[in-house]
């Protein structure tokens, strides 16, 4: 239990999946667990919800997009909103993301919307690409991943 959250979860091998049921969740994410009472919410008194803590919050609250954080290397720190269907990552000055390294290829790498999803691909770079210390071609992204390019190092955050 942390802060009111309790993680459910089993983890196999890189992903996490719910201990019962065929749901899965994201690594680091928690569900938030809220007894309720019968004449409050309409629920038996031993009910509980579970779900993501932004879908328990108070409507209207504002979210953020998702965004790459610098967190080591030339320019850190850095913010940067993944608000278009695809980011390059890059020395380039024509990448969408622009970082000064030698290390990295002049399009080194790709974020790609599709729907919910976001996932990191490598553009066939000549250092590659590593997901949470794991050289990956493509990956799907989830909340609190690391993506080292070079010797930049990038915190992925889901918009909340």
């Amino acid at each position: 239990m942390v802060h009111g959250y309790q993680d459910f979860s089993k983890v196999h091998g890189s992903r996490t999946t719910l201990a019962r049921g065929s749901a899965s969740l994201r690594p680091g994410r928690w569900s938030k667990l809220a007894r309720v009472s019968g004449d409050k919410f309409g629920f038996d008194s031993d009910s509980t919800i579970v779900g993501e803590p932004s879908a328990l919050s108070a409507p209207g609250a504002p979210r953020r997009p998702p965004r790459l954080e610098l967190v080591q290397g030339p320019g850190a720190p850095r913010e940067f909103p993944l608000i278009s269907e695809e980011t390059v990552i890059g020395r380039s000055t024509q990448a969408t993301i622009c970082i000064e390294s030698l290390l990295l290829s002049r399009r080194h790498a790709s974020i790609r919307r599709a729907g919910p999803e976001i996932r990191v691909v490598d553009l066939e770079s000549a250092n590659g690409v590593y997901l949470n210390g794991v050289r990956v071609h493509s990956a799907g992204l989830f909340e609190g991943d690391t993506i080292q390019i070079g010797d930049v190092l990038l915190m992925f955050r889901e918009g909340r």
